[in-house]
C-alpha cells in the first residue's frame, strides 16, 4: 500500500498549513499591530485580539493554541527570538513586556490583571482590572505549567521550574521553583557548572 504522506497532495497540503500563518501576520499588521519579518504564527484565528498594542520582535514564535488577551489600554511586547510554546495565555489589560530570546515551555499562563470580586455577582460576569505590570527578562526560561501573576519582575536570564507560580522580583540569573516559587540557586556570568 502506498504512503499518502510521499505524495505530491500530501507535500501541497502540508505547505499550505504552514503557509496559514502568513495571513494572520498579515491581518494583524492591517491591524496596526507591529509584527517583524519572519515571526511564526501557527494559530489561525483572531479572537483574542482586542487591543492593538501588541509588538512581536524579529523571529519571534506564537505556537499553536497560544492566546493572547489585550485589553484596550492594555501593550504587549514579546522580544526578538522568544518561542511562546503551545496552549500558553497571557492577558495584558496593562504593560506586559517578555524580553528577547525567552522561552516559554507548555501550558504557561502570564497576567497583569485580576478578577474584580464583588458579593452577589458572579466571577464570570464580574470581568478583569488592570494590578500590577509584569516585567520578564531577556534570556529567561519558563517550565511547563507556571503562572506568573501580576507584579513579577524577573531579571535576565532567569530559569523558572514546572508547576511554579511566580509573584514578586526575582534578580538576574536566579533559579527558583515551588508553589509559591522560592530561589534555589543563582547563576553567576562565570558559572560554568551545568
Amino acid at each position: 500500500m502506498k504512503d499518502v504522506r510521499t505524495g505530491w497532495p500530501y507535500r501541497l497540503r502540508s505547505f499550505l498549513q504552514r503557509a496559514r500563518s502568513l495571513p494572520v501576520v498579515a491581518a494583524m499588521k492591517a491591524a496596526g499591530m507591529h509584527v517583524h519579518w519572519g515571526t511564526l504564527v501557527q494559530t489561525t484565528e483572531l479572537p483574542w485580539m482586542v487591543g492593538q498594542w501588541l509588538t512581536l520582535g524579529r523571529r519571534a514564535q506564537l505556537c499553536r493554541g497560544a492566546a493572547l488577551a489585550i485589553g484596550p489600554n492594555g501593550s504587549l511586547d514579546i522580544g526578538a527570538d522568544t518561542a511562546i510554546g503551545r496552549f500558553n495565555s497571557i492577558c495584558a489589560l496593562g504593560m506586559l513586556h517578555i524580553g528577547a530570546g525567552c522561552l516559554f515551555s507548555e501550558w504557561v499562563h502570564v497576567s497583569d490583571a485580576e478578577h474584580i470580586i464583588q458579593p452577589g455577582i458572579s466571577p464570570v460576569y464580574s470581568g478583569l482590572k488592570f494590578k500590577a505590570p509584569v516585567h520578564i527578562s531577556r534570556y529567561c526560561m519558563i517550565g511547563r505549567l507556571v503562572t506568573i501573576l501580576p507584579g513579577t519582575i524577573l531579571g535576565r536570564g532567569c530559569v523558572v521550574g514546572a508547576n511554579s507560580v511566580v509573584n514578586g522580583y526575582w534578580p538576574a540569573g536566579s533559579v527558583i521553583a515551588g508553589t509559591p516559587a522560592k530561589l534555589i540557586r543563582t547563576i553567576n556570568a562565570c558559572d560554568t557548572s551545568s
